[in-house]
């Protein structure tokens, strides 16, 4: 335990780290007298319960670290004292229901991050009031839906990961208050189908990750809405046919898409149409090979590009082994 009075006469302390210390219980205020610090870790122990009282007296702290304990009582006014909280990571613990009253008065926070949780939904409108987050990271979680609402608020939030999270479905209009991402992270999860409508409102993305998902099939205008996107991961996907014209008109220029970086490692692509519009790519300048691609076509495998291009096949054909290339 953790107990009332144990760090008087630290009053200068910054930082303090207890990770993996075996602490069960933290007495109520017994931080009360650290009011100059600025980091404090209790990652790895054995905390169940946070009250209202935990941080009682922190009026200094910016990071607060307190991943890995199987917390399943967080008070709503956990976080009333730390209100020049810039990071907060709270992954790795047994609660159940996110609340908005917990983030009320962190209005600086720029930080947020609860992966590997026991969350199935994020209610709408939860995070409204962190109206200057910059990055959330939300992992490893159960949350099979994506819905328009779930990130009221966040209109300056500009990195977003949802890895593994078992997403199957996301909604038109989903992210579209989300004006000023640039890093939409979703590898990991199990939607097959990519549609435009996924992407509405997201003008300033740049960087969008379907890497290792179940994706088989983009529908036409399947990525519309992104006239910014500078690099695409669709990296070991299910993908079979992968058509220039699934891109924004705004996206192109001169005829040709612009400064685009996709990665195709280990996709299975078997159309004529991609080999076309990559091979012209490649032919016109604007398409630069960083590594082989082998193609299936008609059944037979096919070297386009790159530095091993002549290469026999003999493993895994039918199988793309670019791993990225660039649109210039």
């Amino acid at each position: 335990m953790i107990s009332r009075g144990l760090f008087s006469g630290l009053t200068s302390l910054r930082r303090l780290r207890l990770l993996g210390c075996n602490i069960h219980e933290i007495e109520d205020f017994a931080f009360g007298d650290l009011k100059d610090l600025r980091v404090l870790n209790i990652e790895y122990n054995h905390i169940i319960a946070i009250t209202n009282s935990t941080f009682h007296g922190l009026v200094s702290l910016r990071e607060l670290l307190m991943s890995g304990n199987p917390i399943i009582m967080l008070d709503t006014g956990a976080f009333s004292d730390t209100k020049g909280l810039k990071k907060l990571i709270m992954s790795r613990n047994f609660i159940t229901e996110l609340k908005q009253e917990w983030w009320h008065n962190l209005k600086y926070l720029k930080e947020l991050e609860f992966s590997s949780f026991k969350i199935t939904q994020i209610p709408n409108g939860v995070f409204h009031t962190l109206l200057g987050l910059r990055y959330l990271r939300i992992d490893f979680g159960t949350i099979t839906m994506i819905r328009h609402g779930m990130w009221t608020g966040l209109s300056s939030l500009k990195s977003l990961q949802l890895r593994s999270d078992g997403i199957t479905t996301i909604q038109a209009g989903a992210f579209s208050e989300l004006i000023q991402l640039e890093i939409l992270d979703l590898a990991f999860n199990n939607m097959n189908i990519v549609h435009g409508g996924m992407w509405k409102g997201l003008n300033s993305l740049r960087d969008l990750n379907l890497g290792y998902t179940l994706l088989n099939t983009i529908l036409p205008r399947g990525f519309f809405n992104l006239p910014k996107l500078e690099i695409l991961d669709l990296s070991y996907t299910k993908l079979k046919s992968f058509p220039l014209d699934v891109f924004d008109p705004q996206f192109f220029e001169n005829g040709h898409p612009k400064n685009l970086t996709l990665n195709l490692r280990k996709v299975p692509l078997e159309c004529d149409d991609c080999l076309c519009w990559m091979k012209m790519g490649e032919k016109e300048g604007w398409l630069h090979w960083w590594k082989d691609i082998l193609f299936t076509i008609d059944g037979k495998p096919k070297y386009v590009g790159g530095p091993d291009a002549e290469s026999p096949a003999e493993e895994n054909e039918g199988i793309c082994y670019a791993t990225l290339y660039s649109c210039h």
